[in-house]
């Protein structure tokens, strides 16, 4: 049994039960449109090759409050903070940093996945 991307499972309790949206975006580049489909957000089976976050060494994931944007406003004005990841390390350590308005978020999330998952 194969355990569910970390990433995967962040992303589903960031951007449950809100209008929330993601990119996952490298030094310009964009890996992934702008969506709430978690299953581009990283490889999700054996055989995937760098989908998502995978992809990189090293990327963004940005989130987006859609109720924030109407049209008319630059869509950056609607980012309410990021997800710095990288696919140096394991586990949860593969986020090495937020922004603060995600804290508790990612903290809830955090503690939830390790408790579901035995790490050896």
């Amino acid at each position: 049994m194969i355990a569910k991307p970390y990433i995967r499972f962040l992303m589903g309790e960031i951007l449950k039960n809100r209008n929330y949206y993601y990119r996952v975006e490298c030094y310009g580049d964009i890996g992934v449109e702008l969506t709430r489909d978690l299953s581009e957000c990283a490889n999700q089976k054996a055989g995937d090759k760098y989908k998502g976050v995978n992809a990189y060494d090293e990327c963004k994931v940005y989130i987006y409050d859609m109720s924030l944007h109407d049209g008319h406003r630059n869509l950056d004005e609607s980012c309410i903070g990021f997800l710095g990841w990288t696919n140096w390390n394991d586990g949860v350590e593969k986020l090495y940093d937020y922004s603060i308005d995600l804290e508790k978020q990612v903290k809830t999330a955090s503690k939830k996945y390790e408790r579901q998952v035995e790490f050896i």
